[in-house]
């Protein structure tokens, strides 16, 4: 029988201000797993967590990106007959319905890259730990990085699409996040400092841009164009620290001028 006292399993689940959780059996296995609702878009991003038990009350968070508005509460159960509880999640925005199923389009983009050998990533241990650091850790620390962070959310499922319906460009999202690898372990270890952005780096993230703005729908296409022109050209960044380049994208406004500054 149950002693009814509880002690604290250390587990600190990737979230905060978590606005809802709902406890039930998400993967089939017999275990009780969680929906979460994140209920604050100040802090992480606006997207909901799965997180999975492996059994013993101790588990971990899916990639997947569930939602890109803020959500205050939860319903679970079967909404397409399949057997598997869907979730509906009342939201500030439009409401979202998540049915629960293979291949769904809210997987994390990242992730799913990692386990496609066209992308033709090899030997990247700690890739996946990397950017979701980025994800998590780095972008909620200014406004700008929350919102990048919200972009990521609502737009991640037009760029799973993308991807899916060309190979040549799923392989050169694959060579970006190789490429970029090394500079970004150092960021999110705090050793930004120590590394200088290339040539090759910027060249290759700028062709995959144009690569994907191209395959992508209207929306995807609009975001792209404006992200970049709240920066400053790419081809800046080349020889640039990434701590350097961190407080430019992330914290410096270009564009707030007091009219009295102008001559």
């Amino acid at each position: 029988n149950p002693a009814g006292v509880f002690s604290n399993s250390g587990q600190a689940i990737d979230n905060v201000n978590s606005a809802d959780v709902t406890l039930i059996d998400l993967n089939g296995d017999g275990d009780l797993d969680a929906f979460i609702a994140t209920g604050d878009g100040d802090v992480r991003s606006w997207s909901n967590l799965i997180w999975l038990n492996d059994g013993d009350g101790y588990g971990q968070v899916t990639g997947q990106c569930l939602g890109d508005s803020e959500t205050r509460a939860l319903a679970l159960g079967d909404l397409d007959g399949d057997g598997d509880p869907d979730a509906y999640a009342a939201n500030i925005g439009p409401d979202r319905v998540w049915l629960n199923e293979v291949g769904e389009e809210c997987s994390c983009v990242t992730a799913w890259l990692l386990g496609e050998p066209a992308a033709g990533l090899r030997n990247l241990t700690g890739t996946l730990d990397t950017f979701y650091a980025l994800r998590d850790q780095v972008l909620p620390q200014t406004r700008r990085g929350r919102h990048f962070a919200r972009v990521y959310d609502r737009h991640n499922a037009a760029v799973f699409s993308a991807l899916l319906a060309d190979p040549a460009l799923r392989s050169e999202a694959g060579t970006l996040l190789q490429t970029w690898q090394p500079n970004l372990e150092l960021l999110v270890s705090g050793q930004g400092q120590s590394a200088t952005i290339t040539s090759v780096q910027v060249q290759r993230l700028r062709n995959f841009l144009n690569h994907l703005g191209a395959a992508g729908n209207a929306d995807l296409q609009q975001m792209i164009a404006f992200e970049l022109a709240q920066l400053p050209p790419l081809s800046r960044f080349t020889g640039m620290t990434m701590a350097e380049a961190q407080h430019m994208v992330l914290e410096t406004r270009y564009r707030y001028l007091p009219v009295m500054w102008h001559r």
